[in-house]
C-alpha cells in the first residue's frame, strides 16, 4: 500500500487543480501539418528577402575592398554568389525551400547580385551547378565544399571559366568572364536568433538575429565592411600565430605538472584583439567610402545598434573589443581623414 501512496497523492492533487471553463476548438493532425507547412513557407520567404538584401548591400563593399585587400586574399571570381543544397536545411523547411528557392539535392544558386560576373554571364537563381571548369560537383554538402574550393582557387591568370548548369531540366554550359574580388564568401544563417556577425578564413557570416536588428541599410554595409576587413587584413591568421606562442607556454607548464587549461593560448590569441578591432573599423570605413556609402549614416545606425545590444562603455582588463565610446571617436577621426583625402583628390587608401 505504501508504494502506491505517491500515486494516490498525485491523483488527489490533480483532482483539486483548476481547469478551463470554455470549450476550445479542436486541432486535427491534418490541420496541424498544414499549418506547419504554412509557417515553414513564411520563414523561407522571409529568408529569401533578407538574404537578397544582404547580398545586394555586400556586393559593392566587396568590389570596393578588392584593390586594398591583401593580394593573397583577392583573385578571379564569379562574383558574390550564394549557393545551397536542400540537404543542408532542417527537415521541416525542405519542402518550402524547394518551392521558394528552387533548391534540390544538387548545388543550386540561391542569391546572385544583378551586377556580379555570374549574373552578367547569364547564370540565374535556381540554376543547379553540376560543374565548374573541369571540376564535377556531386550533390549535397560535398558538392558545396568542392564548389567553394574550386571557385576560390582559380589561378590568377584565369580570365573566364565554364559553368555547367541544369536549368528547367536542360544541361547547358555558360562561360563566365571573371571579375577581381576578395575570394571570401558570404553566409546567412536564417535559423539563428543570435545578434551576431563574424569572419572566418573563408567567409563573412551573418545571423538572422543581427540582420533583423538592422533596419537601416547603411548599418548592414558597415558590419559587412568591418568583418570583411578582419579577413582581408589577415587578423585570423595573426590570432592563430599568437596562440601558438601561448601554446608553447601551456606545454611547458604541463611538463611541470601544472594544468593551465589552455590559459596561455587564450591570452596570446587575444593579445591584440582590441587592436584588430580598431583596424577592422578603420579599414572598413575606407571600404564604405570607396563604395559610396554614407559613413555618417552608417556610423550612426551602427552606433545605435551597438548601444542597444549592450556594448561596453568602458573596456575592462582583457577585453577583446575597445570601449564603445572610443570606437566611435576613432571612427569620427577616420571620417575626417577620408573627407580630407576626398577634398584633396587623393586615393582613398588607408594609411
Amino acid at each position: 500500500m505504501v508504494k502506491f501512496l505517491p500515486i494516490f497523492l498525485l491523483l488527489a492533487l490533480l483532482a483539486g487543480c483548476a481547469t478551463t471553463t470554455t470549450a476550445p476548438t479542436s486541432a486535427s493532425g491534418v490541420a496541424i501539418e498544414a499549418e506547419k507547412r504554412i509557417q515553414a513557407a513564411l520563414v523561407v520567404k522571409s529568408y529569401k528577402v533578407d538574404a537578397a538584401r544582404l547580398y545586394r548591400l555586400a556586393y559593392p563593399i566587396y568590389q570596393a575592398a578588392a584593390e586594398i585587400c591583401r593580394a593573397e586574399k583577392v583573385g578571379p571570381s564569379l562574383g558574390l554568389i550564394g549557393v545551397g543544397s536542400i540537404d543542408t536545411l532542417p527537415m521541416d523547411y525542405r519542402d518550402a525551400a524547394q518551392t521558394e528557392l528552387g533548391l534540390g539535392q544538387g548545388v543550386s544558386i540561391t542569391f546572385l547580385p544583378e551586377a556580379s560576373a555570374a549574373a552578367r554571364a547569364g547564370l540565374m537563381v535556381g540554376d543547379q551547378i553540376i560543374g565548374i571548369g573541369k571540376t564535377a560537383l556531386p550533390i549535397g554538402r560535398v558538392g558545396l565544399i568542392l564548389f567553394s574550393r574550386a571557385a576560390n582557387t582559380l589561378p590568377q591568370s584565369t580570365a573566364s571559366v565554364d559553368i555547367t548548369v541544369v536549368r528547367a531540366g536542360t544541361q547547358q554550359v555558360i562561360p563566365v568572364k571573371l571579375e577581381v574580388l576578395p575570394r571570401i564568401g558570404l553566409n546567412y544563417d536564417p535559423f539563428s536568433p543570435m545578434i551576431n556577425a563574424y569572419a572566418d578564413d573563408t567567409s563573412v557570416n551573418f545571423t538572422r538575429g543581427l540582420l533583423r536588428a538592422m533596419p537601416a541599410d547603411p548599418s548592414v554595409s558597415m558590419v559587412v565592411a568591418h568583418e570583411l576587413a578582419h579577413t582581408c587584413q589577415g587578423h585570423l591568421e595573426a590570432k592563430r600565430t599568437n596562440a601558438m606562442g601561448g601554446l608553447l607556454l601551456d606545454i611547458l607548464a604541463a611538463s611541470a605538472g601544472v594544468n593551465t587549461q589552455g590559459a596561455f593560448s587564450d591570452v596570446a590569441a587575444n593579445a591584440f584583439s582590441a587592436d584588430f578591432e580598431r583596424e577592422a573599423d578603420y579599414v572598413g570605413l575606407y571600404y564604405l567610402a570607396r563604395a559610396g556609402v554614407s559613413i555618417a549614416e552608417a556610423r550612426d545606425a551602427y552606433r545605435l545598434l551597438t548601444i542597444e545590444t549592450g556594448a561596453a562603455l568602458t573596456a575592462g582588463y582583457g577585453a577583446t573589443h575597445p570601449a564603445n565610446p572610443e570606437r566611435f571617436v576613432r571612427m569620427a577621426a577616420t571620417e575626417q581623414e577620408i573627407e580630407a583625402k576626398k577634398t584633396a583628390l587623393l586615393p582613398l587608401v588607408p594609411e
